[in-house]
């Protein structure tokens, strides 16, 4: 699966209501989705969707924000386990397996 990234051409298409479609997502992307909304919240940060990623000075302006970003969330999700984007989160639609 190809990554959706935003860039300069997709900006206007990517702020119109349901234009990004979990189906086309990557797994990582898909299980955020599926936690945020699990956990009763409306909005969910991914860098590669809100950080204009062909516009250098975009990413500068987003980057200087993103101590104020993070600061206003209520949680952070780290996929630490996952190797690729296209890589689920552990216990969230696939399960987590244990071993001793």
């Amino acid at each position: 699966m190809t990554q959706y990234l935003l860039s300069e051409d997709n900006l206007e298409r990517f702020k119109e209501r349901g234009s990004i479609q979990p189906a086309h997502t990557t797994a990582t992307i898909r299980d955020a989705m599926v936690l945020t909304e699990r956990l009763g919240e409306r909005y969910l940060w991914v860098d590669a969707l809100c950080i204009v990623q062909d516009s250098e000075a975009a990413k500068q302006q987003t980057l200087r924000d993103m101590g104020r970003i993070y600061a206003q969330s209520k949680l952070t999700i780290v996929a630490g386990a996952c190797s690729s984007a296209n890589d689920p989160l552990l216990g969230v639609t696939e399960p987590r397996t244990w071993s001793q």
